[in-house]
């Protein structure tokens, strides 16, 4: 049981493995879905930067989508049992590519819209690439929120926070997430950049 009397993710899951709990199943098929979602938006941009090279006529042609790596990493958020960053990064026709970064917590207020961003440093200050925001399944209490393709290199540091309502700091952390994981964590009111 995780403090505060609220149960957390974990706490049901049963030693030794054995099922896994609904909530867990949950999670897996968020994430799961966050990745179709990504491989769909990527095959979209190819198609729509291959226009913008001058290509008259585009033919529908089979895009190969490839999985570079990634990684998944405990993350501290205020007010979650327990929070979970998960990196992909993806290639698209061996030129173009992509970071889907997700995460997700167990135990937030339920009801709250959650606010991720992710973004990179440019001259020590924070320059945001992408957002995402939702609020957590009402019957899990599990928040999952997607921020797709802060373009760059797999290995280039970047940052993802997350903010409550009023746009309250919970938490973040900096970093290149590929393994081995050189991530920061960054307390609320710090600087995303040093």
């Amino acid at each position: 049981m995780t403090g505060g009397g609220r149960r957390g993710i974990w706490d049901d899951m049963p030693a030794g493995g054995g099922a896994r709990p609904s909530r867990w199943r949950a999670l897996m098929a968020a994430q799961g879905r966050a990745v179709v979602m990504l491989a769909a938006c990527l095959a979209a941009l190819v198609a729509v930067l291959l226009v913008k090279q001058g290509h008259k006529a585009v033919q529908a042609r089979p895009v190969p989508v490839r999985f570079i790596g990634g990684s998944t990493v405990a993350i501290r958020l205020k007010g979650a049992a327990r929070a979970d960053l998960a990196v992909q990064y993806l290639q698209a026709d061996g030129r173009f590519s992509a970071t889907m970064l997700t995460i997700v917590a167990a135990g937030m207020a339920r009801g709250v819209e959650y606010v991720a961003t992710a973004g990179k440093c440019a001259g020590g200050e924070p320059r945001p690439l992408a957002v995402s925001s939702g609020l957590p399944d009402p019957a899990t209490g599990i928040l999952a929120l997607s921020v797709d393709s802060p373009a760059g290199s797999a290995d280039a540091p970047m940052w993802v926070k997350v903010t409550g309502s009023g746009g309250a700091g919970l938490g973040a952390v900096r970093g290149p997430f590929l393994l081995p994981y050189r991530g920061v964590a960054i307390a609320p009111g710090q600087a995303l950049c040093r």
